[in-house]
């Protein structure tokens, strides 16, 4: 991901704490890693999901508790 400072400034903001390479949400549970521009792992792992009619987010790993 381009602009990892800029991802750590909204995190922060959205009150998720920056515990080594994950950034943390306390209250609700969720664990985020940003990894570097490029995937090195395998691209059919990879899941898009739509947040709007504009935007997507792409996650490579989806677990249900």
């Amino acid at each position: 991901m381009d602009g990892y400072e800029i991802a750590d400034e909204i995190l922060k903001g959205l009150d998720f704490q920056k515990i080594g390479k994950d950034w943390i949400h306390p209250a609700v549970g969720i664990s985020i890693e940003i990894p570097s521009n490029f995937l090195t792992g395998d691209y059919n792992k990879v899941t898009e999901l739509p947040l709007d009619e504009n935007k997507k987010v792409y996650v490579i790993h989806l677990r249900e508790q």
